[in-house]
């Protein structure tokens, strides 16, 4: 049981140093845009880390105490402790006070929203209609990583029919051009096609999605192994349907 708080702070910073990997800090810090000062430690030995946390008497001082640090490793430890953390009735608030301010003031990579995303799903299912709420309001935001939050967000928990109609008109109304959104966007449009084909035939073919975001989503469509080589076909030749009429 990892038992670190502010006095033995120091401690903790040689703890994961001892866990770091030369080899997989090179590879990671060519992949993720902005990662900052990062010591090079798998996820999975991070979440690892985050869980003995979470069991410890420290486990909210240390929340408190990673939330002031900028080493990448700790950004992501502080973004998979925030969804281990136990949680009852009383401090919900509080656990939406912490992801708040996760995604407004800790967030500026790929890899710790996605991450964050994934930590999020006991909460998630605890109070899904409140969560939803929050993914809306970020995917319509002016900044990149909120607006990937919320995007990735409805990817990971929000597939339902009944979310559809909001998302794609959310999708529509996307006027970033920031390449982590548009990828999300995308990426987002390839989980809803496996759900709802028809429905998402129709947004691939809307005249005010971007020409980018439904390129990008028909490549990611036809590398997925749970579309039909027949309706690979079908969105290809949509691609090639509005390369023609904007050529």
């Amino acid at each position: 049981m990892i038992e670190f708080y502010e006095k033995n702070f120091t401690d903790f910073v040689n703890f994961l140093y001892e866990k770091q990997d030369l080899k997989y800090k090179e590879f990671n810090d060519k992949i993720v845009n902005d990662v900052g000062e990062s010591i090079g430690i798998r996820i999975p030995e991070l979440r690892i880390i985050a869980k003995q946390i979470s069991k410890s008497e420290q486990n909210l001082a240390m929340l408190e105490i990673l939330d002031k640090q900028n080493l990448f490793e700790m950004r992501m430890i502080q973004a998979i402790l925030i969804g281990l953390i136990k949680k009852d009735n009383q401090n919900q608030d509080a656990t939406k006070k912490r992801v708040k301010n996760f995604v407004e003031n800790r967030i500026n990579n790929w890899a710790l929203c996605d991450c964050f995303v994934s930590s999020l799903r006991k909460e998630v299912n605890q109070d899904k209609e409140s969560f939803y709420e929050m993914a809306k309001y970020y995917a319509q935001s002016e900044n990149t990583w909120e607006i990937r939050f919320g995007l990735v967000m409805f990817l990971s928990y929000f597939k339902e029919k009944i979310y559809f109609e909001e998302i794609n008109n959310i999708i529509l109304n996307i006027k970033s051009q920031a390449y982590y959104v548009k990828m999300a966007a995308a990426w987002l449009i390839s989980v809803l096609y496996v759900e709802m084909k028809s429905e998402t035939l129709a947004l691939l073919q809307n005249e005010h999605l971007d020409s980018w975001i439904r390129s990008k989503a028909i490549q990611k469509i036809k590398e997925s192994y749970r579309v039909s080589a027949e309706e690979k076909q079908q969105v290809e030749r949509i691609k090639k349907s509005w390369h023609l009429q904007n050529s």
